[in-house]
C-alpha cells in the first residue's frame, strides 16, 4: 500500500517523514497547493490501571489506548510495538517494563484479524491490555517489587491461630509512561505519566468468608 493510500478522508493525505501535507484533488491548472502544516497530534495515547483479585488471579491489568485525534481517517496494516514502564514513586528506582504488541489488542472498531489491517475514523481508538502479575513474575526485579508492599492483618477478616485468613498491603503509588507506535506512517504516541496506586491483597477469600477489599479505602503507610 502506498502511503499516499494511508489516511483517508475527502481528501489524500500523505505522511512524508512525520509531517502531513495536503494534496488537492486535480482540478484547473490555476489551483494551488495548500501550504504545509504541521499538525499537533495524530494519536493521542493514555493509560489506565487496574487492579485484580480473583480466585485465579493476583495482578495488575494495564490498558493502553490510542485514540485519532486527526480529522481525517487513518486506515493501515497494524504495526504495533511499544512498551508500559511502572515505577515506584516512594523508590523511583524500582522499574518494571510491559512490552506492547498486536497480540494484546482487544478492541478496534474496524479490524481485520486476518490481513492485520485497522482502519481509525476520527475520534475512534484501539485498545491493549497488557498484565502485571508481581508474584508471578520471573524477571530481574520482580522480587524487589514485591518487597515493596508492607502487610498488617485484616481485622475483618480472623482466620485460624497462627496464620491470618487475609493481610492487605499499605497503598502504594506507582507512575506508568510508554511509548505505542501503531502504524508504520505515523510516529509513536507518548504514553503518560499517569499515577496508580493500590493495595495488594494477600491472597482471594470467598465473599461468603469475608468481605471483598474496597480499593478506596485502602491504608496509606
Amino acid at each position: 500500500m502506498k502511503k499516499s493510500d494511508f489516511l483517508r478522508g475527502r481528501l489524500r493525505v500523505p505522511l512524508l517523514s512525520g509531517s502531513l501535507f495536503f494534496i488537492l484533488i486535480p482540478g484547473g491548472c490555476d489551483e494551488s497547493l495548500p501550504s504545509y502544516r504541521e499538525p499537533s497530534a495524530v494519536l493521542q495515547g493514555k493509560v489506565e490501571a487496574n487492579y485484580i483479585l480473583t480466585s485465579s488471579d493476583n495482578r495488575v491489568g494495564v490498558a493502553v489506548t490510542a485514540i485519532n485525534r486527526y480529522e481525517e481517517s487513518l486506515e493501515g496494516r497494524r504495526v504495533v510495538t511499544g512498551s508500559i514502564e511502572i515505577r515506584s514513586k516512594r523508590k523511583p528506582e524500582l522499574r518494571k517494563t510491559l512490552d506492547v504488541s498486536s497480540v494484546h489488542l482487544v478492541y478496534a472498531r474496524f479490524h481485520n484479524s486476518q490481513t492485520g489491517m485497522v482502519r481509525m475514523d476520527p475520534g475512534d481508538s484501539v485498545r491493549f491490555l497488557v498484565s502485571w502479575n508481581l508474584a508471578g513474575g520471573d524477571t530481574p526485579g520482580d522480587n524487589e517489587f514485591l518487597e515493596l508492599f508492607s502487610y498488617y492483618i485484616d481485622p475483618t477478616c480472623p482466620g485460624p491461630p497462627p496464620s491470618p485468613m487475609r493481610t492487605i498491603a499499605f497503598r502504594e503509588t506507582f507512575i506508568l509512561s510508554g511509548e505505542l507506535k501503531v502504524f508504520e506512517q505515523v510516529s509513536p504516541v507518548s504514553i503518560g505519566p499517569t499515577e496508580f496506586s493500590f493495595c495488594r491483597i494477600s491472597q482471594w477469600v470467598p465473599p461468603n468468608a469475608c468481605l471483598s477489599v474496597d480499593q478506596r479505602f485502602c491504608v496509606t503507610q
